[in-house]
């Protein structure tokens, strides 16, 4: 929401249209369509540590299994990769290519591309898609003028219902995935795209769904844009709807993340419309049934492949390494140091988003670290000014008075007091212990998902030069705990906000 007056919209529809619309009964000549639903699963094979536990593909497959008949629809809306190292596998030809083959076994119908889905980049996405038993939908994505993936749609008869599909990705992609990993990659405006396919799909169908991944809010706003859709079956933004939504007659649904919930949404379709829906989140429990033998061979497989190539023990953990998105943790402090340590830069900066969960305290795998950040960024040096930094400074600190994600920092030091009209007034701002001086130059280290591509938006200026050093924040992390196998970091006050 870019406005107060578009939140308070959004608000009214989403009061107005929550909840089910069984109430009056399933008419009589309605035909049931079951659509079964995930998203953002990221690489998330076996159950997770996270947020209560449970997740898993074996306990997926079971509740699947125990959810089908000849009337249902399995879908993802994307970002299947990215979390754990099964992403990080070579499966079939492609990075991530054993996540691929447990959604084939699992029985996936379509599948629309994620913005994680590009970390390894977009040729490794295309060979995603050869693995696949699924169609991979891409509507809104294009490359030397053809479809990315080579299909915007599929059409699918579930129990006499042509239920058609349409896949739609982020318009922020380019801020969302490194712009070199995207070869050039054209990003259609999803609207415009869910209009023109709906427009070439509508004779031919009884049922339009939009495989979206871009958020709730813009799943919402969509609605709002696209006459003649029926159904969004969302990712992205990892919200666990309890039950679907229902946004100027479009109804809308997500399941969460890391296969915590397998959504289940059914409709009663007569007329060429949704007379009638329910729906709500099942959650994936191990013991809650049994999964396929393939499935569970394939987990077996890859867990032992894993433990294998990242098991072994790197250090020890004395102090819990701790999450945070909006204030300083001690995980950012320690990745922030290890930047700043190999570049020799005099402050470094890490996106906080960059950091995917916390450890407790023991001993530290290699593939622990690999999980904590599970992305193959490099290193990046660069030059810049005294009052860049200030800038620097002004937007984390607005972002952190506003929740908001921020930069963790090293060798950068400050306070701040927040103002009306949430100005940011600078009371204390530090290098390496002395007071920046507005004209020196300095040099900074971060990662290449910020410098160059995303540095207005994250640091608040682009730096003049900047050089990516050949060596990826994780490797350098696993290096440092090797030499310093005792690890205890703790929050130091690096950004203090009044």
């Amino acid at each position: 929401m870019r406005n107060s007056t578009a939140r308070i919209l959004f608000l009214c529809w989403i009061a107005a249209g929550s909840g089910s619309a069984d109430a009056a009964g399933r008419p009589e000549q309605s035909r049931r369509v079951t659509i079964l639903h995930t998203n953002d699963m990221h690489g998330q094979y076996v159950p997770s540590d996270r947020q209560g536990g449970g997740g898993g593909l074996e306990a997926l497959d079971a509740v699947v299994r125990s959810q089908t008949d000849e009337r249902t629809l399995l879908l993802d809306a994307g970002d299947s990769q990215t979390g754990t190292l099964l992403s990080r596998l070579t499966v079939d030809g492609a990075a991530g290519g054993g996540m691929v083959r447990l959604m084939n076994a699992i029985g996936y119908r379509a599948a629309c591309p994620g913005n994680h889905d590009f970390d390894e980049g977009w040729q490794n996405l295309l060979r995603l898609k050869d693995v696949a038993a699924f169609d991979l939908l891409s509507a809104n994505l294009t490359r030397d003028g053809a479809l990315l993936t080579g299909k915007a749609h599929a059409i699918v008869n579930v129990g006499g219902v042509k239920t058609g599909i349409i896949g739609l990705t982020s318009k922020e992609l380019y801020s969302l995935v490194f712009p070199g990993r995207l070869g050039g990659i054209k990003v259609k405006d999803p609207a415009a795209s869910a209009r023109e396919w709906i427009r070439k799909i509508d004779p031919e169908t009884d049922l339009i769904v939009l495989l979206t991944h871009q958020g709730f809010s813009e799943d919402s706003l969509l609605a709002m844009a696209v006459p003649g859709a029926d159904v969004i079956v969302g990712g992205h933004s990892h919200t666990p709807l309890a039950g679907p939504v229902r946004v100027n007659g479009v109804v809308i649904c997500q399941a969460g993340s890391h296969t915590r919930f397998l959504g289940r949404l059914d409709l009663d379709v007569a007329d060429d419309r949704v007379v009638s829906f329910s729906g709500r989140l099942i959650p994936v429990r191990e013991k809650t049934g049994q999964a396929g033998p393939q499935v569970t061979a394939l987990v077996r497989e890859y867990r032992d492949t894993i433990e294998e190539k990242f098991g072994g023990t790197i250090g020890r953990l004395r102090r819990a390494w701790t999450v945070s998105q909006d204030r300083e943790c001690n995980t950012g402090d320690f990745f922030a140091d290890v930047i700043r340590n190999k570049t020799g830069a005099d402050f470094a900066v890490l996106n906080s988003g960059g950091i995917r969960k916390g450890l407790g305290r023991g001993p530290v795998k290699q593939m622990d670290v690999l999980e904590v950040y599970p992305f193959e960024n490099r290193l990046v040096r660069f030059t810049c000014t005294g009052r860049d930094i200030l800038t620097l400074v002004r937007r984390n600190a607005s972002a952190a008075y506003r929740k908001k994600q921020i930069l963790q920092v090293s060798g950068l030091s400050y306070e701040t007091r927040r103002k009306s009209g949430n100005r940011v007034e600078i009371t204390d701002c530090r290098i390496g212990g002395q007071p920046v001086e507005p004209a020196r130059e300095y040099t900074g280290a971060s990662v290449d998902f910020i410098v160059p591509g995303n540095a207005k938006e994250y640091m608040g200026f682009e730096p003049s030069e900047s050089d990516v050093i050949d060596v990826t924040v994780t490797g350098v992390a696993v290096e440092w705990i090797r030499a310093h196998p005792a690890v205890d970091v703790r929050v130091e006050g690096r950004m203090k906000h009044r």
